[in-house]
């Protein structure tokens, strides 16, 4: 961890003169959601211009003593723009962060949301201080903005996977995204992940299907000249971890924590 880094004062106060765990070579890895830009889908969807900063603006208070809107000390900006993307770096750096966990979005061949990644931060003057990777936020796309108060929000872009779209999946990462040199490896290979585990069970026959799936994956990144694929998937119970573990994931682990 940098020698300049100090802890928010609210940690702070947690933390008290408790030092740092020392790293020991320990990779720290945060989830980015890169929804804070203008995209031709949201233009489509909603209108031109929209971002998630809207919804940040439009926040009302629900409960007595709810601080709502909280406004962003940098304002609502464009993630997608680099000489930002580059701020958002050094502070991540400074802060102890040394990798991006990317959520990209691929719907049979339509990516979305894909700006901020290869506008922003890929062009960013100082990329090579922070390493990404990708985590398939493979789930069907529903209109959240804002989420309703009750139900499941609409749907607006299902999911649906084939073996022969994984295929152009791992093309097309390769092509454009592992072999940058600043991609996340493990053991030498580049890390990817998916975001629901569910979503391959159901399209893919089961279990059965998705240990091959994992398989031609594997196979399809050494045909492109890398070293196989250190492959994760995002669970929701430690059932899930077992079974993904058995199914020839690397490793697990979990998005957010949902009280029921």
């Amino acid at each position: 961890m940098p020698d300049s880094f100090q802890p928010h004062p609210a940690l702070q106060s947690l933390l008290g003169d408790l030092p740092p765990a020392p790293r020991n070579g320990t990779t720290v890895a945060a989830i980015y959601f890169p929804g804070f830009h203008a995209t031709p889908l949201h233009d489509a969807w909603f209108h031109y211009g929209w971002s998630e900063w809207e919804l940040v603006q439009r926040a009302q208070p629900r409960f007595p003593g709810h601080r709502q809107p909280l406004q962003p000390l940098w304002g609502c900006f464009d993630e997608a723009d680099p000489a930002w993307s580059a701020r958002e770096i050094d502070l991540a750096v400074a802060h102890g962060i040394d990798a991006w966990i990317v959520d990209w979005y691929w719907y049979s061949g339509n990516e979305i949301l894909n700006e901020a990644l290869e506008q922003g931060f890929l062009r960013a003057s100082n990329r090579d201080k922070l390493k990404f990777g990708l985590m398939w936020a493979n789930h069907t796309w529903a209109n959240v903005f804002p989420a309703p108060q009750s139900g499941p929000g609409a749907q607006m872009l299902p999911i649906r996977h084939s073996f022969a779209d994984l295929d152009r999946v791992i093309d097309h990462c390769s092509e454009r995204f592992f072999n940058q040199p600043n991609y996340w490896r493990i053991d030498g290979k580049p890390w990817f992940s998916f975001f629901l585990l569910a979503s391959l069970l159901d399209n893919l026959g089961g279990a059965a299907g998705v240990g091959k799936a994992l398989a031609q994956m594997q196979q399809r990144a050494q045909a492109n000249g890398f070293a196989g694929l250190y492959m994760g998937v995002f669970t929701t119970s430690a059932q899930e971890a077992r079974l993904a573990r058995s199914l020839g994931f690397d490793h697990v682990t979990t998005y957010n924590f949902v009280a029921s």
